[in-house]
C-alpha cells in the first residue's frame, strides 16, 4: 500500500496535469453539477462526485485545483439556482467548506485508490475494485459530507434532518454519482472512442435501444400499459449483465451511466416503482438499486475479464510449453538423426571391413565368394559370358625367405593395386583369394577381353620391377596367371568354374 502510494506520488510530479486537462476538469464538474441542479432539481445524487474521484485516479494530486475551483463555482451556481446571493458572508463561508471538504476527499481518495494508467490493471480486477475503488469512494464520500454538512451548523443554519442524516444523505449521494460516473470518465480517458461501421455498431445500438424500450416501459409513460408485476427494476439488470459478459468495459461503463440517468430522470418525475412504494424514500430506494447494481455489474465484469485473462495466459503458457517441447523433439530428432548417420557410418566400416582384405585392401576370399556366387545366377539367367582370372606370385614362399614377411607384405600390397587397377569396370572385382593368390571376377566379358586384362596385370607386376633374386622365373617378381570364360548354366557349377582355371 505505502509503495504503490510512493510511486504514484511520483508518477504525478513527473506527469502533471496540462492546462486543457485542468479545463476539462472544471468544465465537465459544472456540466454535471448544472445538469443535476437545474435539469434534475435535485442533488439526491451527485454526479460530479464521480468527475473528482476520476480526475484524481487519473492526474493525481496536482489536479486540486481545478476541482476547488469547480466546486466553488458549482456552488456558487446551486445558491443562484435557489435564489440566494452566493457571495453573502453565510453562503461564502459555506461555499468555501464545501470547497476545502471535496478537495481534500478527492486527495484522500486518491491516496487509498492510487493512480490508474490501465482499465484491465485497475476496473478489470476485482479485488481493485473492493479494496481500493469502492474504498476511496466511501472515503471521499463522507469526506466530503462532513465539512459539508457541518458549513451549516457552523453558520447557526442547521438541517431539520439532523446533523447525522445530513451526512449520510450527503456521502450517498456521492457514493452513487462516483461509482457510476467515474468508470466512464476513467474509460474514455484511457480508452478513445474509435469510429465503426454502423454494420459493427448495430448490435450496441439494438442493446442501447433495448434498454431505452425498458426504462420507458418501468420508469416512464409506459408503466401505465404494463400490470404491476412487471414493474420490477431488477429487468434492468438483463440488459447490463448481457452488455457486461458480452461487450467491452467502455460499453459496459456507459450503458450503466445511461441507466442511472434514465431511472433518476423517471424516479424524479414520479414514475417507476420506487415512486409507487413510497414516495418520500423514492429517492433512497433509487440509489440503492442503482449503486447496488453498478457494484455488481463492476465485480462481475471484473471477475470474468480476469477469468479471460487466466485463460489467454494459460494458452500462451501452453503454446510456450508446446513450442519449447517442439524444439526439444527437434533437437532430439537431430541427435538422433545424427547418431543414425555416424552408426550407418559404422555400419558401412564394419561392411567395408568385413568384405576387405586387411593387407592389401581389395576384396577378401568372403566377398569373393559371395560375388561369384551373384555373377553366377545372373549369368544362367541372362546366358552371358563370364570371365574369371586367378593368378599367384611365382616362387613367393622363396620371396619371403630371402627378403622376410614386411617386404613380402609390401610385394602382396603391390601387385593387388595393379590387379585392382586393371579391373576398372563398377562390376569387376579384384580380390585376395588366400596368401598370394589372388583373383578377378569379369562379368559379361568374352575370353579376349580376360585375356586382355590378365596380359594387363603381368605386364603391370613386371613394371613393378620389384627384386627378386630367389625366383626361378625372372629377376624381378613375375605372377601366372589362369583365365577362363564360360557360358553359365545349370550344368556347371561355381566350384566347379574355379576349378578349371
Amino acid at each position: 500500500m505505502i509503495n504503490h502510494n510512493v510511486n504514484t506520488e511520483q508518477s504525478s510530479k513527473i506527469q502533471r496535469p496540462a492546462i486543457k486537462d485542468h479545463a476539462m476538469a472544471v468544465v465537465i464538474y459544472l456540466l454535471l453539477a448544472l445538469i443535476t441542479q437545474s435539469v434534475f432539481k435535485t442533488i439526491t445524487v451527485w454526479p460530479s462526485a464521480g468527475l473528482v474521484v476520476a480526475a484524481f485516479m487519473l492526474l493525481g494530486v496536482h489536479i486540486w485545483p481545478s476541482i476547488a475551483i469547480a466546486t466553488f463555482l458549482g456552488v456558487a451556481a446551486y445558491f443562484i439556482e435557489i435564489g440566494q446571493a452566493p457571495f453573502c458572508a453565510a453562503n461564502l463561508v459555506i461555499n468555501l467548506t464545501t470547497v476545502i471538504g471535496n478537495t481534500y476527499a478527492g486527495v484522500v481518495a486518491f491516496r487509498v485508490c492510487g493512480r490508474v494508467e490501465s482499465l484491465k490493471e485497475s476496473f478489470g480486477k476485482y479485488k481493485w475494485i473492493i479494496n481500493r475503488f469502492l474504498v476511496s469512494v466511501f472515503i471521499f464520500g463522507i469526506v466530503s459530507a462532513i465539512p459539508g454538512v457541518g458549513a451549516y451548523w457552523l453558520i447557526g443554519h442547521p438541517w431539520e434532518i439532523g446533523y447525522i442524516q445530513g451526512v449520510s444523505n450527503w456521502t450517498i449521494s456521492n457514493i452513487v454519482g462516483a461509482i457510476i460516473i467515474a468508470p466512464l470518465l476513467v474509460s474514455l480517458r484511457l480508452e478513445w472512442i474509435v469510429l465503426r461501421p454502423l454494420n459493427k455498431l448495430k448490435f450496441d445500438v439494438l442493446i442501447t435501444l433495448g434498454l431505452l424500450f425498458l426504462t420507458f416501459m418501468i420508469f416512464g409513460y409506459g408503466e401505465s400499459v404494463l400490470p404491476p408485476i412487471f414493474h420490477q427494476p431488477s429487468f434492468l439488470l438483463v440488459p447490463l449483465v448481457f452488455v457486461a459478459v458480452k461487450r467491452s468495459q467502455r460499453f459496459t461503463f456507459f450503458l450503466l451511466a445511461l441507466t442511472f440517468f434514465l431511472v433518476w430522470t423517471g424516479t424524479t418525475m414520479g414514475y417507476g416503482p420506487f415512486f409507487e412504494l413510497h414516495e418520500s424514500v423514492a429517492n433512497a430506494s433509487m440509489q440503492v438499486f442503482i449503486g447496488v447494481s453498478a457494484i455488481v455489474i463492476l465485480l462481475m465484469q471484473s471477475l470474468l475479464i480476469e477469468q479471460r485473462i487466466i485463460k489467454e495466459r494459460w494458452t500462451e503458457e501452453l503454446l510456450e510449453i508446446n513450442t519449447q517441447l517442439e524444439k526439444k523433439v527437434e533437437e532430439r530428432t537431430h541427435e538422433l538423426r545424427e547418431a543414425n548417420n555416424k552408426l550407418s557410418e559404422i555400419n558401412l566400416k564394419l561392411a567395408s571391413i568385413s568384405i576387405t582384405d586387411g593387407l592389401t585392401q581389395i576384396a577378401n576370399r568372403r566377398h569373393f565368394d559371395e560375388i561369384i556366387s551373384q555373377e553366377y545366377a545372373r549369368h544362367v539367367r541372362s546366358q552371358a559370358n563370364l570371365s574369371l582370372i586367378l593368378l599367384d606370385i611365382d616362387h613367393f614362399k622363396a620371396f619371403n625367405d630371402n627378403y622376410g614377411h614386411v617386404n613380402g607384405d609390401e610385394c602382396l600390397r603391390q601387385v593387388a593395386r595393379v590387379i585392382a587397377d586393371c579391373a576398372v569396370r563398377p562390376a569387376d572385382l579384384a580380390a585376395r583369394y588366400g596368401g598370394e593368390e589372388f583373383a578377378c571376377i569379369l562379368p559379361e566379358t568374352d575370353s579376349n577381353g580376360a585375356v586382355t586384362v590378365a596380359e594387363n596385370i603381368r605386364i603391370g607386376v613386371m613394371a613393378l620391377k620389384i627384386p627378386h633374386k630367389a625366383s626361378k622365373a625372372a629377376e624381378y617378381v613375375t605372377v601366372s596367371l589362369g583365365v577362363i570364360t564360360v557360358q553359365c548354366s545349370e550344368n556347371i557349377s561355381v566350384v566347379e568354374i574355379v576349378a578349371k582355371v
